[in-house]
């Protein structure tokens, strides 16, 4: 979901058909910055769109930034409790809009951490 020129919001998340089991991608522009403003002036998920993403039974959520919201976390704290896994620091997103494909990711096995480096990709159909 390209939101670069639009804030994330839930009417604008219910432009989309979402179908349970999705993996939810959302291009902030973010990683534009990676090596200059990264952490400046980010578009973080509100938490009626994280909620709604709960209704929705997504599989994942992915965003080309360094975090999904900040602190104290409310967003993960409303998708993880569902199973519902974050993926961040996402690159070339934009290359995947208006296009048809399916994500598969493969974080690294960690035994009692809180969450794993993984390598994200995206097979085009």
């Amino acid at each position: 979901i390209d939101v670069r020129k639009t804030e994330i919001t839930k009417k604008y998340l219910q432009k989309h058909k979402i179908l349970p089991k999705s993996v939810v991608l959302f291009l902030t522009g973010q990683s534009d910055q990676m090596y200059t403003n990264y952490y400046e002036h980010a578009k973080f998920i509100p938490e009626d769109v994280a909620h709604e993403l709960v209704k929705l039974n997504v599989k994942a959520v992915g965003i080309d930034s360094f975090s999904p919201d900040q602190e104290p976390y409310p967003i993960h704290k409303i998708l993880l409790p569902h199973n519902i896994i974050l993926i961040e620091n996402l690159t070339n997103v934009k290359s995947l809009v208006g296009k048809k494909f399916q994500v598969h990711y493969f974080p690294l096995k960690i035994s009692n951490g809180d969450g794993a480096p993984c390598r994200a990709l995206a097979f085009m159909e």
